[in-house]
């Protein structure tokens, strides 16, 4: 049966390298008990899983779409994406949204809650525009990452680096902080579907998976 799909499974996977944008996400799986990787690849119109043993780089160069893609890849901010230098990334600002709520109520910090109501103004302000043409004006843009800007520099302010004590290993950093040096190294793969009207908000296309146990067998259908 593997052998029936595996040409349909071929094209599609050509058509995903051959893509402008793309989704991307991973998740675990037990087949036969134990622990597997669903790697999923997809648009909105075509979607391609693969299985491997290993969670990465090695598991992502062996399934062969990244390492050939030239375009836009949506995901969330998991290191062994951004291994890969031959394409441009955009992050799911769905998990930002996340992300922040969790900050603005379990920490009380005002620059979480201002942080989420400008991605979902610019969301908006997208949204909105793309129906009738397919970028903002540069004064729009310049306006959000303004704003952008000072709402990251606001929350820097009540959480500044952590200083090195003498003892030796690694800082623990708090969540606002780390969110916050997050949404400031990469402001610009939070911020590309303002930029670029055909990446999406989020990583939801890519989010979406089938059962999350299958038999080995029938991995020769993947």
């Amino acid at each position: 049966m593997s052998d029936c799909v595996e040409p349909a499974n071929d094209v599609i996977k050509q058509q995903l390298i051959n893509s402008d944008v793309i989704n991307n996400d991973e998740t675990g799986l037990r087949v036969d008990g134990e622990l597997y990787w669903l790697y999923v690849t997809s648009t909105a119109h075509l979607t391609y899983y693969d299985v491997h043993k290993k969670r990465g780089k090695e598991a992502m160069d062996y399934i062969g779409i990244l390492p050939e893609f030239n375009g836009v890849s949506v995901h969330d901010c998991w290191k062994p994406y951004f291994r890969y230098e031959n394409y441009k990334h955009a992050l799911c600002n769905a998990h930002h949204l996340r992300d922040l709520e969790f900050v603005y109520e379990q920490y009380k910090q005002e620059w979480a809650d201002e942080m989420a109501n400008l991605l979902i103004d610019i969301k908006e302000r997208v949204d909105e525009t793309r129906t009738h043409k397919d970028h903002l004006d540069p004064p729009v843009i310049r306006e959000f990452e303004e704003r952008y800007d000072k709402i990251i520099e606001r929350g820097l302010e009540i959480n500044p680096p952590l200083q090195r004590t003498k003892r030796k290993g690694r800082i623990k950093q708090t969540p606002p902080k780390n969110l916050l040096d997050r949404l400031k190294n990469y402001k610009t793969e939070t911020l590309r579907f303002m930029h670029d009207f055909r990446v999406p908000f989020d990583n939801n296309q890519g989010e979406r998976y089938p059962n999350d146990e299958i038999k080995a067998e029938d991995l020769r259908m993947l």
